[in-house]
């Protein structure tokens, strides 16, 4: 069985690296694609795949081609004589002629698969990986919603081209040491660790991002009339916001206050599209950008901490997984205007409804920003604590089963439908 899997940006490995593995332990030969960027500028360039970007492999090692533009692809499967194409997008991204010899099999990643690509589009793949049945029927409510198709037209597209597999990227977790890493990182074997995916503000659109950002009541006034004037409702919802001196930095200051009263090492992992803010550099006790992706070090920072924070993040499904409780705080759309004229997908995901992904008891709670600003400094990691039934059921229900053999599953399907 011959592999290759489409690497548009070096953080795909995150996603490919534990299938790759998977593949070389049981002899599958596999080459890795690397999108030749055009531009070494602007604010992702440091995402361009690279040769030094591909990981080192425990069971072999990979063939690396190049492609600049999508269509490419096309030409490489002929070269190579490929069994399947393996890529977090679906086919039709990158072209839309058959490939009778080759099977086209998509990742599902979080909800990005389902937001960008049209109903017909994701149908154009050959097997679709998604994590649990929970997003075929997340899924079709967001394309109905969307009027973009109504439920049982996308069932009847997605027939017989679906399998459940898990969550593959997540099966490094288990090779992944906490003793080791804390080591690596001079953190005390028994000290509790706070893990903070920070809230993005920058590039971000509307007058909300720069009202947070501001520090002080009279610059946060000064940013309110200013948005006011573009969104009269931004003054309404958010004047309480500046009176109170909730800002970017109070937030800071807040979770910063939490850790010391819990005696918390506290670890701010950024990207470096939204660079860490200097006022949390300041206050956090380490800071980490992405040294890797294979194994991503998000998932060791997850693997010895107690409590991840986070902006609406699909870390709330790595966390749960990792066995990590999850606080996901609430930003408002950057727009800011009526919760009716959000995305819809933001409508239909982002929620505090019990029971969903970021509000789910005994896995993670809800809060908002102003909560974590007046509450969160007086709390205790105790109130913070997983419960094991509730975590079996939330990964039945949004990630799948938390027993390192994703990967596997996923071969497993590749080779049947290659097979017939």
């Amino acid at each position: 069985m011959k592999l290759a899997f489409i690497v548009g940006r070096n953080a795909y490995f995150k996603f490919y690296g534990p299938v790759i593995e998977a593949a070389l332990q049981r002899g599958w030969e596999v080459e890795c694609w690397l999108r030749l960027a055009k531009s070494s500028k602007g604010p992702k360039a440091y995402l361009n795949p690279t040769l030094n970007d591909v990981p080192t492999f425990r069971y072999g090692s990979v063939k690396v081609r190049r492609y600049v533009e999508k269509h490419d692809c096309l030409e490489l499967i002929a070269e190579s004589s490929i069994n399947a194409v393996v890529s977090i997008h679906h086919k039709h991204f990158y072209f839309s002629e058959p490939t009778p010899n080759c099977r086209f099999v998509t990742l599902q990643h979080g909800l990005d698969g389902f937001v960008v690509a049209a109903p017909n589009s994701l149908a154009s793949s050959d097997l679709l990986c998604f994590y649990t049945p929970f997003w075929i029927e997340w899924a079709a409510s967001y394309y109905a919603a969307s009027e973009q198709c109504n439920p049982q037209q996308f069932r009847c597209l997605l027939q017989n081209k679906i399998v459940y597999t898990g969550f593959p990227q997540l099966d490094v977790i288990s090779q992944i040491d906490p003793a080791t890493v804390r080591r690596r990182w001079d953190i005390p074997l028994e000290q509790p660790v706070v893990l903070l995916l920070p809230i993005t503000l920058a590039n971000k659109p509307g007058a909300w991002p720069r009202f947070f950002a501001a520090r002080g009541r009279l610059q946060q006034t000064i940013e309110l009339v200013i948005g006011g004037i573009l969104d009269w409702n931004l003054i309404g919802q958010y004047r309480s916001w500046s009176t109170g001196g909730w800002n970017d930095h109070s937030l800071t200051e807040a979770i910063r206050r939490f850790c010391d009263h819990n005696g918390a090492y506290l670890i701010a992992k950024g990207r470096l599209k939204d660079p860490i803010r200097p006022h949390l550099l300041a206050a956090a006790d380490k800071a980490l950008y992405d040294d890797s992706y294979y194994p991503a070090t998000v998932l060791e920072a997850m693997s010895i901490a107690d409590l991840c924070i986070h902006f609406y993040s699909t870390a709330a499904l790595e966390a749960a997984y990792a066995g990590v409780y999850g606080l996901c705080v609430h930003r408002p759309s950057p727009r800011v205007k009526a919760r009716a004229e959000a995305p819809i997908y933001h409508q239909l995901w982002r929620t505090n409804w019990p029971g969903s992904a970021y509000n789910y008891e005994g896995v993670n709670r809800w809060m908002t920003i102003p909560q974590v600003i007046t509450e969160l400094p007086g709390m205790s990691l105790a109130d913070f604590q997983l419960d094991s039934e509730a975590r079996v059921k939330y990964l039945t229900k949004y990630v799948g089963p938390a027993d390192g053999n994703a990967s596997q599953r996923v071969l497993d399907a590749i080779s049947e439908r290659v097979e017939q």
